[in-house]
């Protein structure tokens, strides 16, 4: 074994070694509950660290991370399930009724699916909530990592509600278009409902539908603006011919669903 060879080894053994005491040192700061400054220090260190090492190691942190929080998602329905279920709950609430839907892009049809109108009945809001939750299970490596939920005020809002129960994930409501404005002075929050999570934070958009992508877009700004990530938007179905999906990614958000009508 060469000099440079020797060298080598035992700087890793070294490495190795001030790691595992580190790791050792760790525990016993965790044991011990003590706040002073330099163990405060000493804990981000360890933190930071221990990622390094593991990046170094080539292991899939992120990847980790995303298994960790689906071991915990339900996934009550599983692959063709979920669509004939979608499907049934969309066919019992479609009707033949001539409408013109999209706020900024209008689409014409001679049937109208109302996902809205039948997520007021609690029983349907829940199974829709089981369906996306068992979609979103079954698309972790599309989906990936995700801190909260959002539904616009103006789609499906109990649908959002119900899954966000589910996944056990904190939920707001963006306010798009909402008449009411509150001046500065009385510190209320007029773009959202509900409790805000820390700036940085991924958001994942949820709605029963998506035509042209409107709310959704106005959503995904709304959240970019206060420094939060929206990289998915997942409903229950996306309507052929539509360009809600096309006018979202090019907001950098991909717009997903068990079905497509």
């Amino acid at each position: 074994m060469s000099v440079i060879e020797t060298v080598s080894t035992v700087l890793t053994i070294v490495a190795v070694c001030c790691f595992l005491f580190l790791s050792t040192l760790a525990t016993l700061v965790d044991i011990f509950p003590l706040n002073i400054g330099i163990i405060k220090k000493f804990r981000q260190f360890r933190a930071r660290s221990t990622i390094d090492v593991l990046r170094e190691l080539k292991i899939d942190i992120s990847g980790i991370k995303t298994e960790n929080q689906y071991v915990n998602i339900p996934s009550e329905f599983r692959g063709e399930s979920i669509i004939s279920a979608a499907k049934a709950i969309i066919e019992s609430n479609t009707h033949n009724l001539a409408i013109r839907v999209g706020e900024n892009e209008h689409f014409s049809s001679k049937t109208f699916i109302n996902i809205m109108g039948a997520s007021v009945n609690s029983a349907n809001a829940k199974l829709i909530a089981k369906l996306l939750s068992s979609f979103i299970s079954e698309n972790k490596s599309s989906i990936g990592l995700f801190d909260f939920l959002c539904t616009p005020k103006s789609g499906s809002p109990i649908i959002g509600y119900e899954l966000s129960n589910i996944l056990n994930v904190p939920y707001v409501i963006h306010k798009s278009n909402d008449r009411i404005k509150f001046e500065p002075t009385n510190n209320v929050d007029d773009e959202f409902d509900g409790e805000m999570p820390e700036p940085g934070k991924i958001a994942l958009l949820i709605d029963d539908s998506s035509t042209g992508g409107t709310m959704f877009i106005d959503a995904a700004k709304a959240l970019k603006k206060r420094n939060y990530q929206v990289k998915i938007a997942v409903v229950l179905f996306k309507p052929t011919g539509k360009r809600g999906a096309e006018n979202l990614q090019k907001e950098g958000v991909i717009l997903m669903g068990p079905i497509e009508t």
